[in-house]
């Protein structure tokens, strides 16, 4: 009897996500994020208008919330496979600093590669054109609000944001252990109810878009993501043709529900299950070994999507208005591939493979 306590004491506890088989890496989600920084370049080449009329909504400006899917995922699988069940657990000091050094080691060395270039540039009074002349001073506390917000050039945002996908994934998936259903259904509500709230409460743009909140609900996709079977489903493929037919409606028709801020466009609650039917058609039907000459490359750029991001951000905070892209279809694609494309993609790679040689570990989010 005592020996038959003792076995059932030391019995581990069996969760959804132990019914699903676990893997060390998943190519699929390298080449989403590859396919998704490509994207992030293009998206700040072009003006909307151009992207609007390629269908960009439906592809290129799901770059963001892709990789919000995937980290939450990532994070949350990471969980899974340690066997965490508590909420102690999930919260392990360990595991989330050594998750937020990885993201803002990098993010540290292009925040203060910025700051030089922008004292250098103010000393020697050079005349050159910045996307956001606004930001191109710092000043005492302007500094440390800078740094806090995601430094300088378009999507910095998404910087603060990763941040948060880190710091909220632990209780989503803690959530997602009692019931995977459940815990998409409380994040659908809680965020419908947060974003109510920062109309309400008249949110500065600034805070708004350095918060999670419109993106609480993609997070919980990924997070739920885990305890699938990441195949396409008929439920999955109806959702994600109704948040194409919102995406559809907000992005050329002007449509808009009251509860929903205009400021973020689609990236809204109906919109992500499109995203997330992107990503499980990438699980589902994407290469998982990396063969081939341009899945390798595009493999090569999802590992170093982090600092392609960074190195991107910069790029275009001091050239973004110094070239732009002519009317004609062939200028435009030539200035795209020798000013924004190819050097970000060739910095940023090389600043991943610089770290991985000199401190040996890789940041991925």
């Amino acid at each position: 009897m005592i020996l038959m306590r003792k076995s059932r004491l030391k019995a581990k506890t069996v969760t959804p996500a132990d019914r699903i088989p676990h893997r060390l890496h998943f190519t699929q989600i390298d080449l989403l994020k590859g396919f998704a920084i490509i994207s992030v370049i293009v998206m700040h080449t072009y003006n909307m208008k151009l992207l609007a009329t390629a269908g960009a909504p439906f592809y290129i400006f799901q770059a963001v919330p892709v990789f919000i899917l995937l980290a939450a995922f990532n994070n949350a699988y990471s969980l899974s496979v340690k066997g965490k069940t508590t909420l102690p657990e999930c919260y392990d000091l360990n595991i989330v600093f050594r998750r937020l050094k990885r993201i803002l080691i990098p993010y540290l060395v292009i925040w203060i590669v910025q700051l030089i270039l922008v004292f250098w540039i103010l000393s020697t009074r050079n005349d050159i054109a910045v996307q956001n002349p606004n930001h191109f001073f710092y000043t005492g506390i302007d500094t440390v609000f800078n740094f806090l917000t995601g430094a300088s050039g378009p999507g910095n945002y998404f910087i603060p944001l990763i941040i948060q996908v880190i710091l909220l994934v632990p209780l989503l998936y803690w959530l997602a252990l009692r019931s995977p259903n459940m815990m998409l259904a409380v994040a659908f509500i809680a965020g419908l109810i947060l974003e109510y709230a920062t109309i309400l409460s008249d949110m500065p743009l600034w805070l708004y878009i350095t918060l999670i909140i419109p993106f609480v609900f993609m997070a919980a996709l990924g997070v739920w993501l885990v305890f699938q079977e990441r195949i396409v489903t008929p439920w999955i493929v109806a959702a994600g043709l109704l948040s194409a037919a919102y995406i559809a409606a907000v992005s050329y028709f002007d449509f808009q529900f009251w509860f929903f801020r205009t400021d973020s466009m689609f990236h809204h609650e109906f919109a992500f299950f499109w995203t997330l039917l992107i990503v499980v058609l990438g699980f589902q039907y994407l290469p998982d070994a990396s063969t081939g000459k341009v899945v390798r490359i595009v493999t090569e750029l999802g590992k170093a999507s982090w600092h392609i991001f960074l190195v991107q951000m910069t790029w275009f905070f001091f050239l973004g208005y110094a070239y732009t892209p002519g009317d004609r279809a062939i200028s435009s694609i030539i200035i795209l591939g020798l000013v924004y494309l190819i050097p970000c993609l060739l910095i940023g790679y090389g600043f991943y493979l610089l770290q991985n040689r000199l401190t040996g570990s890789v940041a991925d989010f």
